[in-house]
């Protein structure tokens, strides 16, 4: 990596690492200690406290100590708000916002600023992640499964992006590296809530290309406390509609893409017709939910292929029983 050094600055690379954080001080040590056994060293690592009770402080106090930086505020405020404080201050050609119970994996740093380097046209990176517990285990997944290896994936317009999550599929946050003098340029939009990340994805992508590797470089945790674990439907929909605006490179991936959002809709409405029968109360209840779903978008056909195909999975388990 020796013809990247016009990005090194006293020796360390000309990142400022940003760990998210708000009441996990366990969660938050392991942060720490990925990004301080970077192979590559950023140039400054910086904790953005959003509020957190004071034995978190102490918990992280010997990491302070050696130059570590803590931002803390006196009480809590939203998420977003935590990420544009962030972004305000970051003053590095590059920066990520890490998500304090992820961990990067030691050479996460020094491959992503490799790929940014070469790349010039590509404002912001992503990568794979390793799925693990809540003590910090691998669980032998991927975020990411039907990858190639050593594949790259370039987003060039919010279209592009939308098809991503329409296929059921993401561009994770956390590990996200930006341009810093990019990520200036777009927000966080609050009235998308919970998954105001993929607009803000959306976003970037119209300024300039969005990069996801498909190299594992950190490791995502699964727990009980993610704000991630749920989505209320209305919020989806907000999610779908916004989609649905998004400019593509051609009339088929416009296509492409309204159909991959018809048959995402169809499926999130029979999924949630079918969690209605349990709580069904009367014939006139089941009607009621039955022709909900059918609201303009619903697609018979894609309708009926998806039950079909659940159908013969469920038979198949069985069979194998």
């Amino acid at each position: 990596m020796s013809d990247d050094s016009s990005i090194k600055v006293s020796g360390l690379v000309d990142v400022t690492a940003c760990i998210l954080s708000l009441n996990r001080p366990g969660y938050l040590r392991d942060a720490i200690d990925s990004v301080l056994s970077q192979t590559q060293m950023p140039k400054e690592v910086v904790i953005f406290d959003n509020g957190s009770k004071s034995y978190v402080l102490a918990a992280v106090q010997e990491y302070l100590e050696k130059g570590v930086r803590w931002q803390g505020v006196d009480f809590t405020r939203s998420f977003i708000w935590n990420f544009r404080r962030a972004v305000v201050q970051a003053k590095s050609k590059y920066v990520f916002m890490m998500h304090d119970d992820d961990r990067l994996c030691p050479d996460f740093l020094e491959i992503q600023i490799h790929y940014l380097e070469k790349n010039p046209d590509v404002v912001a990176v992503s990568c794979n992640g390793y799925l693990i517990d809540d003590n910090g285990n691998r669980n032998g997944r991927l975020i990411m499964s039907n990858f190639e290896d050593s594949q790259v994936e370039r987003y060039e317009c919010s279209g592009d992006v939308a098809f991503k999550y329409a296929i059921d599929s993401c561009i994770p946050f956390s590990p996200i590296i930006y341009r810093t003098e990019a990520l200036k340029l777009v927000d966080l939009r609050d009235e998308y809530g919970k998954v105001c990340d993929a607009v803000f994805i959306c976003d970037l992508a119209d300024i300039g290309i969005v990069a996801l590797q498909s190299s594992a470089l950190y490791e995502c945790r699964m727990h009980s406390e993610q704000d991630s674990s749920y989505f209320s439907p209305e919020i989806l929909a907000k999610l779908e509609n916004f989609f649905w605006t998004r400019q593509t490179n051609s009339l088929a991936d416009t296509f492409k893409l309204q159909s991959m959002l018809i048959r995402q809709h169809t499926s999130r409405n029979i999924h949630s017709f079918f969690r209605c029968l349990t709580k069904l109360r009367s014939i006139r209840h089941f009607f009621c939910e039955l022709f909900k779903i059918w609201d303009g978008v619903f697609s018979n056909y894609m309708g009926l292929k998806i039950i079909v195909n659940a159908v013969k999975k469920r038979l198949v388990a069985l069979w194998k029983k």
